[in-house]
């Protein structure tokens, strides 16, 4: 029993020691535990400004694009250049969705919302021609801008164009389009008769196009086929403005 002594003497003064260390132990976890709460709370405070500030900052956006729709072409193209810049998912495709689809934005805006819509991976994996190396229509978009100025067989061609290539086999999305006569007193438009316009990878479908409105009945559309310097992959722009005045 006396030679068990010291050992057990030992134990004790280890046990005393370890105990001695327990209120610090305990402080340092319960420390850590703290700053380790207060490390998310505060993470979670941040990204909760963030987010309100996302929301605030994209209702501007949204607000700039709509006062921009009411307003002149070079007021639209610097809303589409303000979405395109600092725009975020998913309000930037949407925002790019409405430039296109406003009835009041201008052509060119059209083209170029819909060029920033559609990414190249996109494009690249639709059809593209048919026999003969011919485009086929696919799902190819066209808007057929006639001028409320010419006479009312403008409307009656653009109509009658667009029920045609539908009957065709075209899928895209085809719009017949009012175009005001003081919108095409502007110097981007001031059309006088017939003009399709396509970008540098648009002019066979331009080509196509201008050949099958040529072939319709009652002596078809006599097209010009122009080219424009804008991006627009998959659309075509068509202005039938017969003695427009301009």
């Amino acid at each position: 029993m006396a030679a068990n002594s010291p050992q057990r003497e030992g134990v004790r003064k280890t046990l005393l020691a370890f105990l001695a260390l327990v209120p610090a132990i305990a402080t340092a976890i319960t420390g850590f535990l703290a700053w380790q709460v207060s490390s998310e709370v505060e993470s979670v405070r941040v990204e909760l400004n963030r987010i309100e500030s996302q929301r605030a900052f994209d209702l501007e956006i949204y607000r700039a694009v709509k006062e921009a729709l009411t307003g002149s072409a070079k007021d639209q193209q610097v809303a589409l250049a303000l979405v395109v810049s600092i725009g975020q998912e998913p309000l930037r495709s949407a925002l790019l969705g409405t430039l296109e689809e406003a009835p009041s934005a201008s052509p060119e805006i059209v083209a170029q919302a819909r060029s920033y819509r559609i990414t190249e991976k996109e494009a690249e994996s639709r059809p593209q021609s048919s026999a003969a190396g011919v485009p086929a229509w696919s799902d190819w978009d066209f808007d057929l801008f006639y001028c409320e100025a010419s006479p009312s067989c403008a409307k009656d061609q653009a109509d009658q164009l667009a029920n045609a290539i539908v009957a065709d086999g075209a899928q895209g999305r085809i719009r017949v389009r009012p175009l005001s006569a003081s919108k095409n007193r502007e110097p981007l438009y001031r059309i006088d008769g017939y003009a399709l316009y396509g970008g540098e990878n648009e002019g066979a479908m331009a080509q196509k196009l201008a050949a099958f409105a040529q072939a319709l009945g009652n002596g078809g559309i006599p097209f010009e086929v122009k080219r424009t310097s804008q991006r627009s992959p998959w659309y075509i722009s068509a202005f039938l403005c017969p003695d427009s005045g301009v």
